[in-house]
């Protein structure tokens, strides 16, 4: 049995809409960092400023900033706990390696998102 259970329509054509566990919380997340900071309605905190901060030099107060920002992203859901983190630059943005675990389960995963300056999306690796 489920402990989450969602839906999502993202990059999703023909395809079941329904999503559980770990599929469902990655999709979460992936929208939280999607959504510019301020850009819901009602919700002014969620979403994230790093689509703004990929076109900044990636000095050691921007990487400040990223890390800061992965975790409050992360830390927002509480279906999860991240133990681990690395950040590394890319000829087209930057990279979070991310190790999660899921809270009432037994699995832990590696998580790994690309901040693409060109497309100017967070996507899965």
């Amino acid at each position: 049995m489920a402990y989450y259970r969602g839906y999502n329509t993202v990059d999703n054509i023909f395809g079941s809409t329904r999503l559980t566990e770990s599929q469902l919380v990655r999709r979460d997340i992936l929208n939280h960092f999607n959504v510019n900071q301020g850009e819901a309605v009602m919700r002014p905190n969620f979403g994230s400023i790093i689509k703004s901060i990929v076109f900044e030099p990636l000095t050691e107060e921007t990487q400040e900033l990223i890390i800061d920002e992965v975790k409050r992203v992360v830390q927002s859901d509480p279906r999860v706990q991240m133990t681990d983190m690395e950040l590394q630059e890319f000829e087209n943005g930057i990279q979070v390696a991310m190790s999660l675990r899921y809270i009432n389960t037994d699995l832990s995963e590696q998580l790994f998102i690309k901040f693409d300056r060109d497309t100017q999306r967070a996507v899965f690796v």
